[in-house]
Order: C-alpha cells, then sequence, then structure tokens
C-alpha cells in the first residue's frame, strides 16, 4: 500500500545504547514544541517523532504500512552519501525490529516511486525504479523482506530486476524486450497483496515504444510466477491506446488482480479498469469515463472493485463499483455515481518523462464501501489554496448516511491541500494526514480520525493532531492505520537542516498524555493481584483506585513504578465470592481519567470455568475472564460464527486462580457473534462474544 494495530503488547519502556541517545536528542530538540495535549502512546514513542534510520546522507519520499502484527515497516530514499532506497522495520513499541538494522536495510540503487505492501506475516514486498541520469535503462526493482530483516526463502538477495542492460549482481534478471529509444522504459511500480501471502506487481512498460503499456504479474512469497503466468507478466493495457499510467492495483480476492489506469490520448485516453484472473483471463474490460482521469481503486472484499476518478472535463469526482461479472453493482448509476460536483484535484501525482498523471487517494471502509479525499475548490476564492475534503461511499451506491453531499471537511487552512494521503484506520473509519502551514512559518504534520458516521472521533480535535509540530519544514507525509483506530505516521523531516525520515504513533483514543497497559490480574481465595505497564516519562507517584460491588473509585495505594515501568499490587482485604475492579487514576487534560480498568471475582475454590468476555457486548479489544483449578495445558480459543479460528492462546501456565486476560487481537474485531473455548484435555468450557460498534 502507498501513503497506506493501538497494540496492546507489553510496553517497552527502556532503550540503551546509540537508539536511546537519538531517542533523548529527538525529544530535547522538539522540546520547545512540545503538544501540552498531545496524542502519544507511551514507550519509545516521543513528541515530534522520532528518527526512522538516521543517515549523513539525505532522505525523501517515504511509504509505509502495518506490519500486520502490531508494527510497521516503511522504505525511503538516500541520497548524499548513502544512495538507493532503504526500509526499516520498528515494533509498536517504536523499538528498531530484531534483525533490522538501526540504519535501515539497503534494497537496492533505484531512485524513484518507492511504493510497500505488507506480507501478512511481519514482512513486506518492496518497489522502486529508476529513471536517473546515472541509470538511463529505468529499472524496476521488487524485493521480499521478511519480518526479520532477511530476504525471503527463494527471493534474490538483490531483488527481482524488469531492466534493459544486465542489472547488478546477485540479482534475478528480467529482461525486458528493449523499444526503440534502447531502454525498457520500467517504472510507475504499483504492488497489491495477495491473499495466500504472495503479490501482485504492476509496472509502465515500453516495450511497444512509442507505445507505453502496463505489465502485471501474480508471483507466490517465493518470487515464483502462478503456473499461468510469467515472471516478465502479462500485457494489461487498452487496446488501441499509445500510453496507459497505473494508478492502482488489488487483490480480486484469489490470485488474480483488478488494475485501473489512464490513457492518452483522445479518443482512447480515459479511465479504464482490467480484471485479470488467476488463470490471466482478461475477463473485464471496463471504459469508465473517456474524458477521465486519475483512477484510484480499492476492493470491495467479495471479489469486486469500487474506482473513483475526475471528469476531465468540469474536474468533478465520480465512482463506479464494478462485481466480480463485470457488471455495475445494483444501486450504482451506469455513467457513475457523482461524489463531488465542485471542481477538485486528485490526492495524489506521479510522474512519467514527461507525462504527470494524478491518482484519486482511496481506503476500504471494511463493510463493502469506500472512502475517497481530494483537494477541493469551492472555497478557494481564487488563490489555488484548495482545501482537503473526504467523502464515504457505501457498497450498494449510497452516500454514507450522516455524510454531507459533496463531501465533507477535513481541513481548511492556507496551504494544507498542498501534501496529504488516507489510510484505513482499521475499525471501519478514516486516517487523514496532511502537511499543515497555519503557524505560519513553516510546514508541520497533521492527522484527523473519521468515523464511518463522518464525525471527528472522540477525543481528536476537530482540526487535527499534531504528529510534529517541530522547528523546520515537515512534509509529504505517510500514514497507515494500526488496526484500533490509532494511526502510524511518517514524513520527511527538516528540523536539523538534511532532510530526515521521522515517524510516530498516534492511539486510537487521541489521549496522550500518560498510557498504561494491563499486564496480568488474577485472583485467589482471599488476594486479588494486577500489573500495570506504564510510559517512562509518567510522574510518580502513582494512585490505583478500586471499588466494590458498583461503588465509587476509592484510593487503594500510591505507589511508585519500578525501573522496568511496573506498577504491581496485591490486595488481601477481600472477601471470596465478591467482585472488585481496580485501575490506575492520572490527571489528564484538566480532568481526572481512570485507565487500565479491571473485574475480578474471588474465587470461593478454583473450578475450571470460562466465565466470558468483560463486558459482554463489547466495543473494543476484549478482556477474558475464566478460573483454573492448577496449571496443567489449557488453550483459550476465538472462532467466528463461519467455524474459523481467529486465534489461540496458552493459558495454562498462570495456574490456579481467577484470572482475566486480554486477547491482544491486532486487527479489531467486526461487529458481530463469535465463540470462546476454554480447553483443558477432554474437557472444554464455551462461551459467546458480542462485538456492537
Amino acid at each position: 500500500m502507498f501513503p497506506v494495530p493501538c497494540s496492546n503488547n507489553p510496553r517497552i519502556l527502556f532503550t540503551r545504547g546509540i537508539r536511546a541517545l537519538i531517542l533523548f536528542l529527538a525529544a530535547v530538540a522538539s522540546a520547545s514544541n512540545v503538544w501540552a495535549a498531545s496524542g502519544w502512546s507511551a514507550d519509545s514513542w516521543v513528541s515530534n517523532g522520532i528518527p526512522v534510520a538516521p543517515s549523513p546522507g539525505t532522505q525523501g519520499q517515504v511509504a509505509i504500512d502495518s506490519d500486520s502484527v502490531g508494527g510497521v515497516i516503511l522504505s525511503w530514499l538516500e541520497g548524499g552519501g548513502r544512495l538507493g532506497q532503504f526500509a526499516q522495520r520498528l515494533t509498536a513499541t517504536g523499538e528498531v525490529a530484531p534483525g533490522w538494522p538501526d540504519s535501515g536495510r539497503f534494497l537496492s540503487t533505484m531512485d524513484s516511486d518507492i511504493t510497500l505492501v505488507a506480507d501478512g506475516g511481519g514482512g513486506a514486498y518492496l518497489a522502486a525504479s529508476s529513471i536517473s541520469e546515472f541509470n538511463p535503462w529505468i529499472s524496476c526493482v521488487l524485493n521480499h523482506v521478511r519480518g526479520d530483516g532477511q530476504e525471503a526463502p527463494g527471493w534474490p538477495a538483490a531483488g527481482i530486476y524488469f531492466y534493459g542492460l544486465p542489472p547488478v549482481t546477485g540479482s534475478l534478471a528480467v529482461a525486458c524486450p528493449a523499444s526503440v529509444l534502447g531502454t525498457s522504459g520500467n517504472t510507475a511500480p504499483v504492488l497489491a497483496a495477495r491473499p495466500d501471502g504472495g503479490v501482485l506487481f504492476g509496472r509502465t512498460h515500453s516495450q511497444r515504444s512509442p507505445h507505453v503499456d502496463l505489465q502485471v504479474t501474480s508471483l507466490s512469497t517465493a518470487g515464483e510466477p502462478d503456473s499461468a503466468w510469467t515472471l516478465d507478466g502479462l500485457r494489461a493495457s487498452e487496446a488501441g491506446a499509445t500510453s496507459d499510467f497505473a494508478s492502482g492495483m488489488v487483490s480480486d480476492g484469489g490470485r488474480g488482480l483488478y488494475v485501473a489506469f489512464s490513457g492518452l490520448p483522445l479518443p482512447y485516453g480515459g479511465v479504464f479498469v482490467h480484471h485479470v484472473n488467476a488463470r490471466t483471463n482478461m475477463n473485464v474490460r471496463f471504459a469508465l469515463d473517456n474524458n477521465g482521469g486519475s483512477p484510484g481503486v480499492v476492493a470491495d472484499g467479495h471479489g469486486g472493485v469500487l474506482v473513483f476518478w475526475q471528469n476531465g472535463n468540469i474536474n468533478q469526482i465520480y465512482g463506479q463499483h464494478i462485481l466480480a461479472d463485470g457488471t455495475s453493482a445494483p444501486g450504482w448509476p451506469t455513467q457513475g455515481l457523482l461524489i463531488c460536483s465542485h471542481a477538485t484535484a486528485p490526492g495524489m501525482t506521479r510522474n512519467y518523462y514527461w507525462v504527470s498523471f494524478g491518482v484519486s487517494l482511496v481506503a476500504t471502509d471494511d463493510a463493502g464501501g469506500a472512502y475517497i479525499a481530494w483537494i477541493d475548490f469551492r472555497d478557494s476564492l481564487g488563490t489555488g489554496q484548495g482545501d482537503i475534503y473526504a467523502q464515504h461511499v457505501t457498497g450498494d451506491g449510497r452516500i454514507a448516511p450522516a455524510w454531507p453531499i459533496d463531501g465533507r471537511l477535513v481541513r481548511k487552512a492556507p496551504g494544507a491541500g498542498a501534501h496529504f494521503t488516507i489510510a484505513a484506520e482499521g475499525s471501519g473509519g478514516l486516517l487523514v494526514a496532511w502537511r499543515d502551514g497555519r503557524n505560519g512559518v513553516d510546514g508541520d504534520i497533521y492527522v484527523q480520525r473519521i468515523t464511518a458516521s463522518g464525525a471527528t472521533a472522540t477525543n481528536w480535535p476537530d482540526d487535527g493532531i499534531p504528529a510534529c509540530v517541530a522547528a523546520g519544514e515537515q512534509e509529504s507525509p505517510a500514514v497507515t492505520g494500526d488496526g484500533a483506530g490509532g494511526a502510524f505516521v511518517a514524513w520527511v523531516d527538516r528540523r536539523a537542516g538534511s532532510p530526515q525520515i521521522y515517524a510516530t504513533h498516534i492511539s486510537g483514543d487521541g489521549i496522550v498524555a500518560v498510557l498504561a497497559s494491563l499486564i496480568s490480574a488474577d485472583a485467589s481465595p482471599g488476594v486479588a493481584r494486577v500489573a500495570w505497564q506504564v510510559s517512562a516519562d509518567t510522574p510518580d507517584p502513582i494512585l490505583v483506585v478500586r471499588r466494590h460491588g458498583g461503588g465509587a473509585w476509592t484510593e487503594f495505594v500510591s505507589v511508585a513504578p519500578d525501573a522496568s515501568g511496573r506498577i504491581s499490587i496485591e490486595d488481601h482485604d477481600v472477601t471470596t465470592g465478591e467482585r472488585y475492579e481496580y485501575a490506575l487514576e492520572f490527571q489528564q487534560r484538566g480532568s481526572i481519567s481512570i485507565v487500565g480498568n479491571v473485574s475480578l471475582v474471588i474465587p470461593r475454590e478454583a473450578t475450571f470455568r470460562l466465565v466470558g468476555p468483560q463486558p459482554n457486548p463489547i466495543d473494543g479489544d476484549p478482556l477474558i475472564a475464566f478460573d483454573l483449578t492448577d496449571a496443567t495445558p489449557a488453550r483459550l480459543e476465538l472462532w467466528d460464527s463461519s467455524g474459523r479460528r481467529l486465534g489461540s492462546w496458552s493459558v495454562g501456565s498462570l495456574g490456579y486462580g481467577h484470572h482475566v486476560m486480554g486477547l491482544n487481537l491486532q486487527r479489531s474485531l467486526p461487529p458481530g457473534v463469535y465463540h470462546l473455548r476454554l480447553a483443558r484435555g477432554r474437557e472444554q468450557r464455551t462461551a459467546r462474544v458480542c462485538v456492537v460498534r
């Protein structure tokens, strides 16, 4: 995904060595710009971000995606010393992931068009091209890096090169026919993940110069093309067009793909969508608008696709929903659904030599519909400084309830629309990140979270949360959801003069001042035990509060965290069979915040019992209560209504007593009914989980 889970893992609060020094210096450098009511999560993330991989050279053009297991993968370009494309993986706590160099992993000498997509297992596919005077053969390179920072098994160490002349040693060379100009013209790569962990790869290719075509292929995790495909790929262009430029590509739910592109010149120009299935049959050729351009594409989750574009005559935005059989979905006008009737500009522009082509920024709503965002000129008053707008469209061709016709204003400010991007936030809503010029001196980075109903999310200011307001220019943001409504954000930062890539994490609730994570909670006859992890900058002592029988919170104990940031308490003043709640109390934004809540029942005599979720129904990551009689191996499992197991946790080692455990799910559960099973040998207990939003 291009600039496209909040983790519940125990928080790591102290770093050592050079990275700790870097984080300290970053905090000091930005101390004068700390946001008093910031939304930063704890751990190694600090106000105004951390440097991703400090370099003596220059860094720019960042791309980002969730690593699918709680952290984030980033890629960028470097010059002025180290040259080429680099990548880094950060954990949910902001640490460099094991196996990855602090300075980032070198990928190739490519110098433009970077993109990446997570492989679903902690790693990523990363692509880039080169069109500089130093590499006139215009090559593309595709890499697959595992979660441990190593090249994936079967993948060449230097990646797969699509080239006109021989590439670097250690790569798998894909010789593409040279055009009459002496180049192969492989550039503008696009990527999409396959559900099985493989990748769909496309590129612009001038093998029929002066014609510019699209080549697409479907590869396994080891870089092998599927049986019906070739490594060089299939030409997926529109017949008769002289130039086709891919704006986006998505999976069809299997090993096939949809690709959306604009074509030149008229009458063969316009917006097209082609569907290439796993057998390389092009079973859909959908011409959407002969005068259109700047398409964006997103899968509907059912084998179809939603496409959005600008009408070239009046720059209005239209959309269409194409089903797997190639027909328009019911409820969608044949000529497309009007999304915005005002003059607009697309969210992103890509370049191919002398040609610039737009890309509409779109994101899934995880319910069969989509979001689209754009630059809007309805109130520009001739200044040319557009505003950021967004719209939510359902899969049946309606503007989502509570969203205004012609879109919702996201940010109205001079310069606000110059650089922005969007991403799905993982629970049905939308994240928007932009460069903001409100301070009148230089650019800052702001982020907004919008719910599926079009409202600003709770605790998020209407004009956005500042991801970075450090001195100097910040620009070119990239954003991806953390799976729990929060955001990982990266940008190009010039606070120290030379541009470097910085990143941060903003939690889903938008609250940052202090955060705490529940580590464990259990009860035995006569005692309750609870442990939390708190942020390194939390002032101590910290107040632990308790309530009993639904009464008011009362002070239990004031305690300082230990050297690792852990707070542990034992309560012996308890009555067998009664329920007690424990939490931490903080002063936050001028009011009292109760965080890290947990409820325990003091057992009379431990039995093998599954109490179920607390509460039920739930609207977030569930806490599951259960009782064990001893340390016999036992497992807790979560299943959906179709019989698919979503997770399994070993719990027998917790031993005798009443226990409450968070499932630490990497993605929020969609609304519905789920099933829990606690199994020990031949014994099992079951409970239902109802999820609401």
